[in-house]
């Protein structure tokens, strides 16, 4: 039954897709007398965010059990308890989805933290990893363009105590990365959108 777990990580990579974009061409730019301005998150619908969020985190969290079917049946040795128990962002994504199905946990969080997300909106990133990146913004006429920018589901992940414990996009896109190499360290042919 491979198109099951296939058609999973797909939808894992569709909803992680969902999460950002380059495409700048409806964000609105607000041109005055003698200025520009940007607002990244103007019309952005908080609960489109949340459930874009809720989402991803099912899509992620998921891949366990259909993993562990995947190896039951190929007589592989099934790794994804182990990833959750010692990979941070796998054990918070993990804890994150059981929040959300449960409201409470009824067990300790594999991750250590009983996380909560919050602060959703949408914000202009640039990454690290590109070598070149810009935004200009023509103030004359309200044109932008944009090189290695996104637009992005920013939220903060926080603990029970009120700690923040990272961003909601970076710890799910590392998340992702790990199930991808367990998924290979199983023998899965993953795709790659």
């Amino acid at each position: 039954m491979p198109y099951v777990l296939d058609m999973e990580i797909r939808m894992m990579h569709k909803a992680l897709a969902n999460i950002s974009t380059e495409d700048l061409s409806d964000v609105q730019i607000r041109l005055g007398e003698h200025y520009c301005s940007v607002d990244f998150n103007e019309g952005s619908d908080e609960i489109k965010l949340a459930n874009d969020a809720r989402l991803l985190v099912n899509n992620i969290a998921s891949l366990k059990d259909h993993l562990k079917v995947w190896c039951h049946d190929h007589g592989v040795s099934f790794g994804g308890d182990e990833l959750i128990d010692n990979d941070f962002n796998v054990g918070l994504v993990h804890d994150l989805w059981n929040v959300q199905k449960h409201r409470k946990l009824n067990s300790a969080p594999r991750s250590g933290v009983v996380p909560e997300i919050r602060n959703y909106m949408t914000v202009l990133h640039f990454g690290r990893s590109k070598k070149e990146a810009f935004l200009h913004l023509d103030p004359a006429t309200g044109q932008m363009d944009s090189q290695g920018g996104e637009i992005v589901l920013f939220a903060e992940i926080f603990d029970q105590d009120g700690k923040k414990v990272g961003l909601f996009h970076q710890i799910c896109r590392e998340a992702v990365q790990s199930w991808h190499q367990e998924l290979k360290t199983a023998g899965v042919n993953v795709p790659t959108s």
